[in-house]
């Protein structure tokens, strides 16, 4: 069993978790491996003939100031240009106009993951989910990259050798869900009216943080279902740490201290149980909370939101 340190003393002093992540469970022969995991999807340039059919389809004044850091003639320059900061914001320029759809079917699609390293090279299953990758690198308002949920699948056999990098895995994408701490906060919120933002949105930060994972194992396809898709497990932790009884035994509230993954045994079903371990501050004593999802498909769901966790002996 892997244990990771999650931990950030500057933001928010009650969250210094363990994730214990179980080993996955190895499918079965023939059995669709699925993936649900969190990141930024980016595109590149497979070949200089694709990155020159896109430096073609355009008015050389609308690719930024000059157009001439596209007009490369060699690969390192080519390896260089994907490396760009700036290259995303310019390929949604070309590749979200209609008429320069088909050069968006040529290039690589790629996952970057939370920790900014490239997971999966994506390959989109429609049109509909190519048009939601170039959706995706449309620089934000804020300048800060977006983040989402891939959903699908791997793709078994050999693929476009010019899209794989270093070894990357393929990702068959049947979705693409935007995501955000900022939305999550507005969910909390919305669900309860009393919590002080303040406290909440450095909460869900760091909570968040736990996505750090492939999404490949039915443990952590379970986390980062529950992490983006149950408000409860924020609305509780908050109670947990901040809304606390001044005359009870932990004045001080609760921390955070251990987040681990639990098989639960069905005879055709796959099902994953999140638990949530929080210590007083003041006595030390830990209770426990947890949700359980279903991950037997490609799409989970939640079967229990949050309850109480009791350790059988």
């Amino acid at each position: 069993m892997n244990r990771i340190l999650i931990s950030n003393t500057t933001a928010a002093p009650r969250f210094e978790a363990w994730v214990e992540r179980s080993p996955g469970i190895n499918p079965a022969a023939g059995e669709q491996q699925y993936i649900y995991t969190v990141g930024r999807p980016q595109a590149s340039f497979p070949s200089l003939s694709v990155e020159k059919e896109f430096f073609q389809a355009i008015p050389v004044a609308d690719v930024g100031s000059s157009g001439k850091e596209f007009d490369i003639s060699d690969e390192v320059s080519l390896k260089q240009l994907n490396l760009d900061e700036n290259l995303q914001a310019n390929l949604y320029g070309v590749l979200s106009r209609p008429e320069n759809f088909y050069i968006a079917r040529e290039m690589c699609w790629h996952l970057v993951n939370t920790e900014g390293n490239e997971s999966y090279t994506i390959i989109p299953t429609s049109n509909k989910r190519l048009n939601d990758l170039v959706t995706a690198i449309k620089p934000a308002d804020n300048n800060q990259p977006g983040q989402y949920i891939a959903i699908g699948h791997f793709k078994s056999g050999v693929v476009n050798s010019d899209c794989l990098d270093g070894g990357a895995r393929v990702i068959m994408l049947d979705h693409l869900l935007p995501v955000s701490s900022a939305g999550i906060v507005a969910a909390v919120t919305k669900l309860d009216s009393s919590i002080n933002n303040g406290n909440l949105q450095p909460m869900v930060d760091e909570i968040l943080s736990l996505n750090g994972n492939e999404g490949i194992t039915e443990h952590d396809r379970a986390l980062n279902y529950v992490l983006y898709n149950n408000y409860v497990i924020y609305q509780k932790a908050y109670q947990h740490m901040y809304d606390t009884n001044s005359k009870g035994p932990n004045p001080s509230g609760y921390q955070l201290v251990n987040v681990r993954s639990q098989w639960v045994g069905s005879s055709n079903r796959k099902v994953v149980r999140v638990i949530f371990e929080f210590a007083g501050i003041d006595s030390g004593a830990t209770q426990s909370w947890y949700s359980t999802v279903d991950v037997t498909g490609e799409f989970p769901f939640l079967l229990t939101d949050y309850a109480r966790y009791l350790q059988r002996v």
